[in-house]
């Protein structure tokens, strides 16, 4: 995807983060451990299709770094019905 489309936080050490779609609409929220969820953003993305992948992805933006996460109690809700 194109750089416009991604959502950023300027947060460090982020607990839980929560993507929601609602029709062509993504919203980010985001908390650290103990805080309630603040939206960090949203986005509207008219040109994917109804029926969509999700899965997690982590990067360095740099060839020369290597980046290391924990990501752990994962869950994929889906209101389809």
């Amino acid at each position: 995807r194109d750089p416009e489309d991604e959502i950023f936080s300027p947060e460090k050490n982020i607990q839980t983060v929560q993507l929601e779609r609602k029709g062509s609409t993504y919203t980010m929220r985001i908390a650290k451990k103990g805080a309630d969820l603040q939206s960090v953003g949203s986005h509207e993305m008219s040109n994917l299709p109804s029926e969509v992948m999700v899965g997690l992805f982590i990067c360095s933006h740099n060839p020369a770094t290597v980046e290391e996460a924990m990501v752990r109690n994962v869950q994929i809700v889906s209101n389809k019905r």
